[in-house]
């Protein structure tokens, strides 16, 4: 059975779509989830917190790593790999730079003006296999610690820090689940567009195709009446 990798959904303008989402390259080894529930006010009382939880881990990024690695290895067993053959040595890829790599991650960090009138980092859906998490990358360190003699960077570590947060529309979407059970389409609306109106996620479109039995999704026509039915919040990305 195929070990499952960590995949990260990153939010567009299509919401958290699944052609926009990746897997990291190798799973972390371990995840660390911070959860403050209550804090101490005046007179030694605890009061509820209200702080966002926290998720945080390390990535291992190699290019020189043998061929044979198997691409499903956590990153305590890729970075000890080459200690443990015995007498061998496989195969090694070409090393090349590490970095066009790592900014998928990086990137995450970086304003997008797409996503509102202010410019905010997208927001991110994590999954790896039941553990599931929504936030903001706040922070991501990079360490290189392997390069070529010309100083090109072959391996790095990211540590990344993300706090849970979701965008103000999503968070009254998912409070009120669907405002209007029925929706009249306008000119230049697509069943993608509209589900990430209603739900913040296009790729959802086909539970509002499904809900209208639409034959043809493509097909859409000004005026037409569609119904779309409630979605539970915890629904994963399509």
């Amino acid at each position: 059975m195929k070990l499952e990798k960590l995949r990260i959904w990153p939010e567009t303008q299509y919401g958290h779509s699944r052609l926009a989402s990746f897997e990291v390259l190798y799973n972390p080894n371990q995840i660390q989830l911070v959860q403050v529930g209550w804090q101490r006010g005046g007179g030694n009382r605890l009061m509820p917190a209200n702080v966002p939880t926290t998720l945080s881990f390390e990535l291992f990024f190699d290019t020189s790593l043998p061929d044979s690695l198997p691409s499903f290895m956590d990153m305590a067993k890729a970075a000890s790999y080459l200690k443990a053959m015995p007498g061998t040595r496989p195969k090694i890829s070409i090393a090349k730079d590490v970095r066009p790599y790592i900014t998928k991650i990086t990137d995450l960090t970086k304003p997008n003006g797409t996503l509102s009138k202010r410019p905010r980092p997208p927001s991110c859906h994590l999954q790896w296999g039941n553990l599931a998490f929504w936030g903001v990358l706040m922070q991501v360190t990079t360490t290189y610690n392997r390069f070529l003699t010309d100083g090109t960077p072959t391996r790095a570590t990211l540590s990344c820090a993300f706090e849970e947060w979701q965008p103000t529309e999503t968070q009254q979407k998912q409070s009120k689940l669907v405002d209007d059970p029925t929706r009249i389409v306008k000119r230049g609306e697509t069943l993608s567009s509209i589900a990430a109106e209603e739900y913040g996620n296009g790729s959802l479109w086909r539970v509002i195709a499904a809900a209208n039995q639409l034959t043809d999704p493509r097909r859409l026509t000004p005026g037409q009446l569609l119904t779309v039915p409630p979605l539970r919040p915890d629904r994963p990305p399509g």
